[in-house]
């Protein structure tokens, strides 16, 4: 995107598909994903627990459901 105003507006529910639908019938909208490894987390930490994850994004700075997925690695 060309400025952080139409990323924003990107990223608002509904703009993404009226974006695809103005750009051609074959155009889809593709998330970047990435993958991180965080060291040293507590073991208390409960990747089920939706409180848990809330508070990952909230201490880190990260939009509400950006990540999509969490799981212990094994050494």
């Amino acid at each position: 995107m060309e400025n952080d105003n139409a990323t924003a507006w990107l990223r608002k529910e509904g703009n993404t598909k009226e974006f695809c639908n103005k750009v051609g019938p074959d155009a889809k909208f593709k998330t970047r994903t990435y993958i991180l490894i965080a060291y040293n987390v507590p073991i208390i930490l409960d990747l089920e627990n939706e409180k848990h994850l809330a508070e990952i994004h909230k201490v880190n700075q990260i939009e509400e459901g950006s990540i999509i997925k969490v799981r212990w690695v094994a050494k």
